[in-house]
């Protein structure tokens, strides 16, 4: 188990315990799709000293709140709480990730509120454009929706999760992080345990096979207007990400992110055909996408995806100006500041750092100054060289 701490000046306090314990370690094993998410779930449904209900009014009289999520490759619990009452946190948090009893009443009524959460998912459309974009390109644990569906998490019994429990959940799995104006590791000791500096999870995989090239159409009754995604994917880019994080970064700046970028001044701004558009780096241990996605009128879907055809070839040709190049970095900057700004956007840094070998927000931002207009003309190269996918999802 290892302990990180920050000092940061907020009086808001934020501990979290992350596990490398994310819907990729359920796939192609004797384990229901969805059960890493369903675990966070009902980590929460009472322990061997409290019951849900004492768990919850423990946290909120120290003023507190708390929440968790699972993604790909992690899962991460956490406790917001003013600093005076951090060692409600220490032993709240404690109590969740170390004693779960999982009682089967609980765990009855949490499966219909998952699958109420899996219906909500599938009632989007967007949803399952990502769901089908996943699924087309990989063939590993990034084609199955982390949540699962009705059937899988309808057949995760108590000995899944106790046996789900002892495998990835033991201590040396474990990463605390604190991010407050004071160390607290007594606490960490008192309530956690020995602390040893060991922190295990599965490492990424070796080399990921990217499926050929592809056009899919999902069909959802009602829809109005049609949800588009655009995907490039290869090797090159997922390897890439470690040491070119920055770069990475100011290419999407100057290309996809933002109202000021290429996309949407040409998409949106000069033609008129969408409300928004974006685009980002889906990057996961086992796979990255980088995707484009939109909506519009399906009279218009042709037209939207030739003008985002149009502004890659024009990337392609031409590097970013130099106004360019100082917008996308400015926009870094105010995106790290405002992450940094919170104790919980510290831990976030510190959960990368562990598990992706990321920099520290400080030395991201030394790397940003120094990427030039042909660094991103460059990267725009091999983004683009990746195989392509398209989802459009439609009304019947």
């Amino acid at each position: 188990m290892r302990y990180k701490y920050r000092s940061h000046p907020s009086k808001l306090a934020t501990l979290m315990v992350t596990c490398g314990a994310g819907g990729r370690t359920e796939f192609g094993t004797k384990y229901p799709i969805g059960i890493a998410h369903f675990v966070e779930h009902v980590r929460f449904k009472g322990t061997d000293k409290y019951t849900a209900k004492d768990l919850s009014k423990r946290i909120a009289d120290g003023g507190g709140s708390w929440n968790a999520y699972t993604s790909e490759d992690l899962v991460s619990y956490f406790i917001t709480i003013p600093e005076e009452n951090i060692e409600i946190a220490f032993e709240c948090l404690s109590e969740i990730v170390l004693n779960p009893i999982f009682p089967q009443k609980e765990l009855d009524k949490e499966q219909e509120v998952v699958c109420q959460e899996v219906r909500m998912y599938d009632d989007q459309i967007d949803n399952l454009v990502h769901y089908r974009m996943m699924n087309t390109v990989f063939n590993n644990s990034m084609k199955t929706p982390i949540v699962g569906t009705e059937e899988s998490v309808k057949s995760i019994t108590r000995e899944h999760l106790l046996q789900f429990n002892k495998e990835f959940y033991s201590k040396e799995h474990m990463l605390i992080s604190l991010a407050t104006t004071g160390n607290h590791q007594q606490l960490a000791e008192k309530y956690f345990g020995q602390l040893d500096d060991i922190c295990v999870y599965r490492p990424p995989d070796n080399k990921i096979i990217y499926a050929p090239a592809a056009s899919c159409v999902v069909e959802k009754e009602g829809q109005l207007q049609n949800s588009l995604s655009v995907c490039f994917g290869n090797e090159d880019v997922h390897q890439s990400l470690k040491l070119e994080r920055h770069t990475h970064t100011m290419f999407n700046n100057v290309f996809g992110s933002g109202s000021a970028s290429r996309l949407f001044m040409s998409v949106r701004e000069d033609l008129g055909l969408v409300y928004g558009i974006g685009a980002y780096l889906n990057c996961n241990m086992d796979g990255t996408l980088y995707e484009i996605y939109t909506s519009t009128e399906p009279e218009n879907s042709d037209k939207v995806i030739d003008a985002i055809d149009k502004q890659i070839e024009i990337m392609l040709k031409e590097p970013p100006t130099g106004r360019e190049m100082q917008r996308a970095k400015n926009r870094a900057r105010s995106a790290m500041y405002s992450k940094l700004d919170t104790s919980s956007g510290a831990i976030s840094d510190m959960v990368n750092e562990e598990f992706y070998q990321y920099e520290t927000g400080s030395e991201f931002l030394a790397k940003v100054d120094k990427v030039t207009a042909e660094d991103v003309h460059e990267l725009a190269k091999m983004v683009f060289a990746g195989t392509k996918y398209t989802v459009v999802g439609t009304g019947k």
